[in-house]
């Protein structure tokens, strides 16, 4: 067994215990690395052909590994949600050069890059599929370069709190274009969502060509690490580090 297996069954030994997530104990483990320069594993879980979720582990310098991210349903980089996107009405008159490719920076520069005949390409979000035709190779390299996201040293091992609150309306009201943003730490996130409160993140990776709005729809507390759970399709936890230097939280 590797290293990155025993650690895998560490994190999902703890995360089984939750009744959302039961059926991670038993899953199949698909295994691939993120691309070059990452040090990351992008994890698929299965039932058979059944997609469980997902998690992205780090290789942390010192030894031993960080969970990046995790969520149920769909994974990231999902080949079938992709040709979907690719079948869609904006994308049908242009020819494509070649077979997508996985870009992952951080959980909010996922994407798969899509090379066209003509020399440029088209960008899909590796998580909602959504077509980014905002962007450009020229944009993508500008939100790469500017990411400073310095990785935890540690590795949480134990799943010690979680919470959640009912899904909500993202925009019944929007308080992203009203109000200043909260100067929250993982303490008052935490304490805030114990309380019921309504709590939006939003975040602008790419300069102005694409704004990511989420309600926080809970948490996982790792050993004191917290992880935001961010309210898509089914919620996608990410550290409170990483979307602190990303966006803003709001209510």
């Amino acid at each position: 067994m590797t290293a990155l297996q025993a650690q895998l069954d560490v994190w999902l030994g703890e995360l089984s215990a939750l009744p959302d997530y039961a059926d991670w104990r038993a899953a199949d483990r698909h295994i691939s690395p993120l691309g070059p320069g990452t040090h990351g594993w992008l994890v698929v879980l299965r039932s058979g052909e059944r997609p469980l979720g997902y998690m992205i582990a780090y290789a942390v310098p010192g030894g031993g590994y960080h969970l990046g991210e995790y969520g149920r349903g769909d994974p990231l980089f999902d080949e079938a949600a992709l040709r979907q996107a690719l079948h869609s009405p904006e994308l049908d008159s242009l020819p494509l050069a070649a077979q997508a490719e996985p870009r992952y920076i951080s959980p909010l520069l996922a994407v798969w890059r899509v090379p066209l005949i003509s020399g440029s390409a088209v960008y899909v979000d590796a998580h909602s599929d959504e077509l980014l035709l905002s962007l450009s190779d020229e944009t993508w390299q500008q939100a790469a370069s500017a990411v400073q996201e310095q990785l935890p040293a540690g590795h949480p091992e134990r799943l010690t709190r979680s919470g959640s609150i009912p899904a909500f309306d993202v925009y019944e009201r929007m308080p992203w274009l009203t109000s200043e943003p909260l100067a929250a730490s993982a303490a008052s996130i935490r304490q805030q969502l114990d309380q019921g409160a309504h709590i939006w993140y939003a975040a602008d990776p790419f300069d102005g060509q694409h704004l990511y709005i989420y309600g926080v729809a809970g948490y996982h507390d790792w050993d004191g690490e917290l992880y935001v759970a961010l309210d898509t399709d089914s919620p996608r936890y990410i550290p409170f580090a990483t979307l602190a230097t990303s966006g803003h939280y709001y209510r």
